[in-house]
């Protein structure tokens, strides 16, 4: 079955986005001493060590009797590093439509292995307004993003968001220029508790 005319723009301004993202990372990033990696670029010894992290919490399943050995790695677009140690994953995505769940589920389970999960996002807005309401007027999925997420940062750059889109900043909702610090402090922190 081939690929539909919309899914293949949505795939492509996707992968657009998450080019975007990666390339500012790596401005802001790479003279404070950090990498940044797509997911398909990611050096061997961090994959074996995000996979490693995450196996572990697989321990309640018997994956042998399921047959299902092979190891699970999901919503991973963007890794962040120091050396050879992971600071934060950054999940890309254009709108939530729908697709939350899978971020929220992913930012559990590597929260649980240690590793920061973020959203990236320029808030393409559901019916010309924002997705994520407001600091004293959450929506659902801002208070979802409260509890579950270590950021979400937004970027309402206008060759992926409508002019009609105004993101509402504050508690976990942060413009992505916030970013660079926040990876720096939890670096520090990650630092501190090895020590």
């Amino acid at each position: 079955m081939s690929e539909s005319t919309r899914q293949r723009t949505v795939r492509e301004e996707g992968e657009r986005w998450e080019e975007y993202v990666t390339e500012y990372l790596r401005r802001e990033l790479v003279k404070r001493g950090f990498s940044v990696y797509r997911e398909r670029n990611l050096p061997q010894v961090l994959r074996e060590r995000l996979l490693c992290k995450v196996g572990s919490l697989w321990g309640a399943v018997d994956l042998e009797e399921i047959g299902d050995t092979k190891p699970l790695f999901g919503d991973v677009d963007i890794v962040i590093a120091k050396g050879n140690q992971p600071i934060a994953i950054v999940s890309c995505k254009l709108s939530l439509h729908n697709r939350l769940t899978e971020t929220l589920f992913w930012s559990i389970v590597y929260h649980r292995a240690g590793i920061r999960f973020i959203l990236v996002t320029p808030d393409k807005g559901h019916s010309g307004r924002s997705e994520w309401g407001s600091p004293n007027r959450p929506n659902k999925n801002r208070r979802l993003a409260r509890r579950f997420l270590c950021g979400v940062y937004v970027k309402n750059h206008p060759a992926f968001c409508p002019p009609t889109v105004e993101t509402k900043f504050g508690d976990i909702v942060k413009p992505l220029t916030d970013l660079p610090e926040d990876i720096q402090k939890w670096a520090l922190q990650s630092e501190a508790l090895s020590s």
